[in-house]
């Protein structure tokens, strides 16, 4: 059965830079960004910075204030593999099931 990305339930998805395994799209695409050469956010209230948004929550909450939003994070910078969008298109990174 398709999903509606038209990825079959048993489709699994390689990590182009690592080779790690993902049994859904949503976690292969959270874990490619950890291979970004560039830390796009950053708190906003130091020069604290993480490829994701929520380890700056994280951060933020924990030594600035605790009701900071997402609103407090600062992007400055785009995501940067060091090879065209292209090829990490995850279509590209699909194995297993019937497509």
């Amino acid at each position: 059965m398709q999903s509606h990305h038209g990825y079959n339930n048993r489709d699994r998805f390689r990590c182009p830079f690592c080779d790690k395994i993902f049994d859904r799209a949503v976690g292969w695409h959270r874990h490619v960004k950890t291979h970004s050469r560039v830390k796009p956010y950053r708190c906003g209230f130091c020069e604290y910075r993480s490829v994701k948004r929520y380890n700056i929550m994280c951060h933020m909450k924990k030594l600035h204030k605790p009701d900071a939003t997402y609103n407090d994070i600062v992007k400055d910078a785009e995501f940067d593999y060091g090879v065209p969008i292209e090829e990490i298109n995850i279509n590209k990174f699909v194995i297993g099931g019937d497509t």
